[in-house]
């Protein structure tokens, strides 16, 4: 069995039968091996970060002065119907309870309930839409109980 064998450059220990180190790549084949202990210890070597491509540095660069770049707001779809059926529904609600033109809230009362449901056909806002739908039904329900209350109020008085 023989001694291992030491790289004169690096000093690391090799395997008798390596021709060159295993840490360093330089030749083992010498005449004298040093003894590991013979070698001072290399200084390690400056390595310059790497460099960044130009193209990554421009983008840095692109997205620092965007940081407070104004981003207008993109629109929105809106449901012109979901929007009409609630409006008519609440100025239904308050004009029934006006003498003597409750009965236009009637037809306020007609215009939301088939606003809701074209309303509901679309993709957007479909809550304002049903929330239209609901309240014209509770309306309407209302609007009854009222022009009873209207006719036996004038007719049987």
């Amino acid at each position: 069995m023989s001694a291992n064998k030491y790289c004169p450059f690096c000093g690391a220990e090799n395997a008798p039968v390596n021709q060159f180190c295993a840490s360093c790549g330089a030749s083992l084949e010498t005449s004298q091996q040093p003894k590991p202990t013979q070698f001072p210890q290399q200084q390690p070597m400056y390595t310059p970060p790497p460099q960044q491509p130009i193209v990554i540095v421009q983008q840095q660069q692109q997205q620092q002065q965007n940081a407070f770049a104004y981003v207008a707001p993109q629109p929105q779809e809106s449901n012109g119907a979901a929007v009409t059926s609630l409006t008519t529904a609440i100025i239904g609600l308050i004009i029934q309870f006006i003498p003597f033109v409750s009965f236009i809230s009637g037809i306020l009362l007609l215009v939301a309930f088939i606003t809701g449901i074209i309303g509901l056909t679309k993709k957007t806002k479909r809550g304002m839409a049903l929330a239209g739908l609901i309240l014209s039904l509770i309306d309407v329900i209302i609007y009854i109980f009222v022009m009873i209350f209207l006719f036996n109020f004038l007719f049987y008085w």
